[in-house]
């Protein structure tokens, strides 16, 4: 058996799959912390990629995202998003968070959200944008 080894990798070093298996083990490490179980979807089942439940709730779909990144296609079918921004985890439903995004940006002014199957992202949200987002931030445990 060959020997473990312990270099580490720059996140930039993995490939897109690897990636989200770093983001999902982050994000689910960051939820544990709270009393939330996650489940990792294999094929983005009703668009989602992964189960989380609370201790005492039913569980959430969860759409796993890199960025802040807001679709079209995932308005009205109760799916949250978790993404990582300004180096922190954020959960919320997808249309509140469009919703908060529609009052504190002008993201749903773009071409891009303005297109039928539109969508927004960002990897540089505005301080604007990060305030309006505030109450979906993952607290530090």
């Amino acid at each position: 058996m060959p020997p473990l080894t312990w270099n580490r990798i720059s996140y930039s070093e993995l490939n897109s799959k690897q990636q989200e298996i770093s983001n999902f083990a982050e994000v689910a490490y960051q939820l544990s912390k709270f009393g939330w179980l996650c489940t990792r979807l294999t094929d983005d089942w009703g668009q989602a990629d992964f189960l989380a439940q609370h201790i005492s709730s039913t569980p959430i779909q969860v759409q796993l995202k890199s960025k802040l990144d807001i679709q079209k296609k995932y308005q009205g079918k109760n799916l949250h998003l978790a993404w990582k921004m300004r180096g922190r985890w954020y959960l919320g439903l997808h249309d509140e968070v469009v919703e908060k995004l529609r009052i504190g940006s002008k993201y749903l002014l773009t071409p891009g959200w303005k297109k039928e199957n539109g969508g927004y992202s960002t990897k540089s949200p505005s301080r604007a944008v990060v305030s309006a987002l505030r109450e979906f931030l993952i607290p530090e445990a």
